[in-house]
Formats: structure tokens, C-alpha cells, sequence
């Protein structure tokens, strides 16, 4: 394909502007791309893409399973390219791809894996078109952004590929009716001995049938409207799957696939039911290109969730645990307060500090969201006896506070503090066993800190 010259002054000057920030110690993960689509605004068009290429989209769980897939081709040193830890968005693509081509575009990697924002999918899709489109689940999200999940199905639907092949979830019927037309393979965690259900999320986006507007009858509720699922009225009901995890052994840290009747035993990373959807998603995937159960069982030994969605550090008896708690994200969110429900629940005398969005207000004031998003999210699964203390800080807690409240917590557990580094100083410190930090992906290095500075705190009680 010949190219025309803005793309070559596009790829020279979005390299040069890449190696500046590395240099200054920068991500230049986005900005590169800003460059480059400002000169050559289809850039996307003339860059050779790696032979087998990977989507990751969907409201949660992308860049987990993003980093699971990349981190076992590294494991099997698989040469691949990807953005696990840049943008997600078109600008991000871009910059990865300009480092998997040369000069002239033509392209250096075999696979390339790619998270994939499901808003950007009509922008990227007319010029990236992957073999393999995984869709992890769909739910609200974002007021701002991702306004309703059926606004986000239609546009992943309007432009996907035919070619595509997908990898969905059985259990998750609003996406895994994206693209009837394309071939799919369909993963499940089916209801497991012993599960629970979660019949109390405030929200449900799937309360009628798809199909003829009837209302569903849910015979399994994992949460919200992930599930088993049929329609009295039609024939609507999940997706047979091709992957199912059938067992989760908690004590052994095991999970058991089946595939084609055959069982297999991978060890289990996260005690998450959502670590356990990424999970699977990630061997769905990787089942799909050649891989067999035996490789990943062994690449799984040496695999951990990364330490910026969940990390404990410990002293003795006492705990202090990190959560992603996504704001802006109601279920994102719900999924962490649920964890903390029933994970924690056996430790004693906790507190939970909750550090919200004060870097869009400081560096983004004009894309702060509302907080509508707040009465979306489960907050009432944090009304625990053990839970003794919530700090809020930063510059929301007057909402956060009544939410709260709301919730039926009582108001002698709420302590709010100006700033999120302030939240230590009102911890009741001798009388807790345990402290959960909640932050967004904006506060990781600040929830860090305060996980170093609390564990400081627990070695000078003892």
C-alpha cells in the first residue's frame, strides 16, 4: 500500500515525541498518539498490524485479562506487542503500534494484544480489525462516558467485524448477543456448590427479555444481572458455553474447567468470583490460539493479580488491605464492597478508608462527573458489625458522607478528613485488627503510601 508523506512526518515526529517523554521519565503512552492523529489523522489505515491480533473490551475486567494473556505468551516467550499498561483509547493504540513497526509500517510482532475502550470501537475497528474480540461483560458505567449499557452494545455491534471471532461470557446475556452473525466461543462459571446468590445489587440492566420485552425469570443470580437466565415467553436463554468452570475448591486454590468433557485443575489466582471470570476468560482466549490446558496450567502457577487492584501486606495479626474501588464505576465498585461483605467478613475490628476523584478536581475540573453514580453502587454492603470506622477523604466527603448515611450506616462510624493523606490520622489504631484502603485508578500511588504509613502504625502499636 503506498503511503502518503504526512504519515511518514506523523511517525517521525510521534517516535521523537515518545523518546522526549521516556527520557523525562513520562508513560508517552497518549501523547505520541495526539501527535500523530493531528498530522495523519488515519495513521491506523497504513500501520501494519501484528499477524494475530486480540481485543479486550468491555465495562470491567479488561485489563486484567489483558495482562493474564500477555503475561503467559511472555511465559511461553511468545513475541506479541501490547498496551496492557497505556492507553486504552485510539491515541493509545497508535503509540503501541508505532513501537511493533518500522519507519515505513511495516509490521515486527506476531500477536498483538490490545485492551480495547468499548466507546473507541468506532474509531478503531474501521482500521484494526482483530481476529479475536474477547467482551468480558457490559453494564452502566460511566454517566458521562458510557451513558446506557444498551448505547455501548449497539456501537460494539454497529462496528464490529464480521471476521471477528468473539470470546464471551455465557452468563452475560447483553453482550454475549453482540454479533449473531460471528463465530463465537462462549466461557461460564456455572453455579458453583455451595454459591450464594445475590439477589440485593440495586442494579439489574437486563430485567427484560432482549428479544419480545417480557420480563426474564432469573433462575441464578451470580450479581446484578450476571446469571441463568431465560424467557417464559420465547425461546431467549444464556449461550450453551464451550469452557465452563465447574468446581472452585477455595482451600486447595483450585478451579476446575471443563472442556469437550475433559476436566482440568488451574490454580486459582484471587478468591474474587470476578478473578475467577478473568480467569477464564484469559484460558477461553489462549485455548483459542493453539495453547493446550497442560501449557496454562503450568504458566498459571507463576500468575498473580498486580498489586495495583489488590494487595495485602501483613504484621502479626493485623492487615492492611488495598482494594480498586473504580469511581464512577457503580458496579466496578459494588464488586469490591461485596468482596469485602463476604471475604472479610472473619476479620476483626475494621476499618475502611475511602479515597475518591481529587485529581479530576485539582488537574480536570470540567470532567468531573456527577455523583449520581454513587446510588448505583452497593454501599450498604459495607453496614457490617466488624466494620467499625469509614474515613473519607478528599474533597467529596460531604456526598460521599450522606450516601453513607443512606445506607443505613451509623453516623458514629463516618470520619471525613480535607485531603486523602489526612485519613490516617483519625484510624482508631489500637482498636483495629485490620484497615481496607478503597482507591481509584487516579489514587494508586497515594493508597500505597497510606499502606505503608498504617502498617508503620500497627508495628508501633505492638
Amino acid at each position: 500500500m503506498r503511503k502518503p508523506i504526512n504519515f511518514y512526518i506523523a511517525n517521525v515526529l510521534a517516535r521523537i515525541s515518545r523518546r522526549l517523554l521516556l527520557l523525562l521519565g513520562r508513560n508517552a503512552t497518549h501523547f505520541p498518539g495526539v501527535v500523530a492523529l493531528k498530522i495523519c489523522p488515519n495513521i491506523l489505515k497504513y500501520l501494519e498490524k501484528p499477524d494475530i491480533l486480540i481485543g479486550v473490551t468491555g465495562t470491567n475486567g479488561k485489563t486484567t485479562v489483558t495482562n493474564l494473556i500477555g503475561d503467559i505468551l511472555k511465559n511461553e516467550n511468545i513475541s506479541f506487542v501490547s498496551n496492557s499498561y497505556g492507553s486504552n483509547i485510539v491515541e493509545g493504540i497508535v503509540v503501541t503500534l508505532l513501537s511493533s513497526t518500522k519507519l515505513n509500517g511495516s509490521n515486527l510482532k506476531p500477536y498483538g494484544v490490545f485492551e480495547i475502550d468499548e466507546r473507541a470501537s468506532i474509531r478503531i475497528f474501521p482500521y484494526l480489525k482483530p481476529d479475536y474480540l474477547v467482551i468480558t461483560n457490559l453494564f452502566r458505567d460511566s454517566y458521562r462516558r458510557n451513558a446506557h449499557y444498551e448505547y455501548i452494545r449497539d456501537l460494539i455491534d454497529k462496528y464490529l467485524p464480521k471476521e471477528t471471532t468473539l470470546i464471551v461470557n455465557s452468563e452475560d446475556t447483553i453482550s454475549s448477543f453482540i454479533g449473531r452473525d460471528n463465530q463465537k466461543f462462549v466461557f461460564s462459571v456455572a453455579p458453583l456448590p455451595g454459591e450464594t446468590e445475590r439477589r440485593d445489587s440495586i442494579i439489574n440492566d437486563l430485567y427484560y427479555c432482549p428479544k419480545c420485552d417480557h420480563v426474564l425469570i432469573y433462575d441464578f443470580v451470580r450479581y446484578h444481572h450476571i446469571g441463568k437466565v431465560h424467557c417464559d415467553n420465547c425461546d431467549f436463554k444464556n449461550l450453551a458455553a464451550d469452557l465452563v468452570v465447574t468446581a472452585v475448591d477455595y482451600e486447595a486454590q483450585l478451579i476446575t474447567v471443563e472442556e469437550k468433557g475433559e476436566k482440568f485443575n488451574y490454580r486459582l489466582i484471587g478468591n474474587n468470583i470476578t478473578d475467577i471470570y478473568n480467569s477464564v476468560t484469559a484460558i477461553t482466549t489462549l485455548r483459542q490460539l493453539g495453547l493446550t490446558h497442560q501449557t496454562l496450567i503450568a504458566a498459571f502457577k507463576n500468575l498473580e493479580i498486580t498489586a495495583t487492584r489488590f494487595e495485602t501486606v501483613s504484621y502479626q495479626d493485623y492487615k492492611v488491605v488495598r482494594l480498586l474501588a473504580k469511581g464512577q464505576n457503580p458496579v466496578g465498585t459494588s464488586r469490591t464492597l461485596d468482596y469485602i461483605r463476604h471475604n472479610l467478613d472473619d476479620y476483626q475490628a475494621t476499618a475502611v478508608i475511602f479515597v475518591n476523584e481529587d485529581y479530576w478536581l485539582k488537574e480536570r475540573p470540567m470532567e468531573i462527573e456527577n455523583l449520581s453514580w454513587l446510588y448505583d453502587a452497593d454501599f450498604e454492603y459495607l453496614n457490617q458489625p466488624n466494620i467499625k470506622q469509614i474515613i473519607i477523604g478528599g474533597k467529596r466527603t460531604a456526598e460521599y458522607q450522606l450516601r453513607f448515611e443512606l445506607a443505613g450506616i451509623d453516623k458514629s462510624k463516618l470520619f471525613e478528613a480535607s485531603n486523602q493523606m489526612d485519613t490516617i490520622k483519625l484510624l482508631d489504631i489500637a482498636n483495629l485488627k485490620t484497615v481496607v484502603i478503597l482507591y481509584d485508578t487516579t489514587n494508586i500511588p497515594e493508597s500505597k503510601q497510606l499502606q505503608n504509613k498504617i502498617l508503620e502504625m500497627f508495628k508501633e502499636v505492638v
